[in-house]
């Protein structure tokens, strides 16, 4: 009882007081997301803005060689020449070009695939336990009125065991946060042949 009635509390006063915990130093702002995580429950918690990354800009092969990365435009980091290397697979690439083609797009994100402050997850049930999908891009566009809206968008394949649970728990998502969002969409491959891929669009 004690420790349900410490978290309840801890909990009210980290939702309360999240714009102030926001305007403070990213060191202090680190102890606040430390007791978060010490919660039995998901909290949402703010998304810290990407401030500089390691990026690799080459590709090993299995012989040993290295070939540079492809590189694209409008990414929120950017090398000097205002572009970002990644390596996507090709129903990503499609995704990628698709999306950032619609008009009013200002600018994309490659959402890390790791645990991090600049790393945007949604928990999934997956059989009796949390676990967390992290969408792959994350679209920027600019509205008629001239505010930005975020698009979140994630290409996955279909075949995957935990793929039904994913999609279950981005579906929760957009029901419950879909009001701060342009788009929750997950575009699964159905098939590819002869260099032609088939998407299909769920949310």
């Amino acid at each position: 009882m004690l420790e349900a009635a410490g978290e309840a509390l801890s909990n009210h006063w980290l939702n309360e007081y999240r714009v102030a915990i926001a305007a403070l130093t990213d060191e202090r702002q680190e102890a606040y997301r430390q007791t978060r995580e010490l919660s039995a429950n998901p909290l949402d918690v703010f998304l810290a803005r990407p401030k500089a990354w390691l990026q690799p800009t080459m590709a090993r092969k299995a012989n040993g060689t290295e070939t540079p990365l492809a590189r694209y435009g409008k990414h929120m980091l950017c090398d000097a020449d205002g572009l970002f290397p990644d390596e996507l697979n090709i129903w990503e690439r499609v995704v990628l070009e698709a999306e950032a083609a619609k008009d009013g797009r200002v600018a994309w994100y490659s959402n890390p695939a790791r645990a991090s402050q600049d790393s945007s997850g949604i928990v999934y049930d997956d059989v009796d336990d949390k676990r967390i999908v992290r969408p792959h891009f994350v679209f920027f566009s600019r509205q008629a009125d001239g505010s930005i809206v975020a698009d979140i968008v994630d290409p996955h394949g279909h075949h995957l065991a935990d793929s039904l649970p994913k999609l279950h728990g981005l579906a929760c998502y957009a029901e419950a946060n879909g009001h701060l969002y342009g788009r929750v969409r997950r575009f699964q491959r159905l098939k590819a042949d002869a260099g032609c891929l088939t998407f299909k669009s769920r949310m």
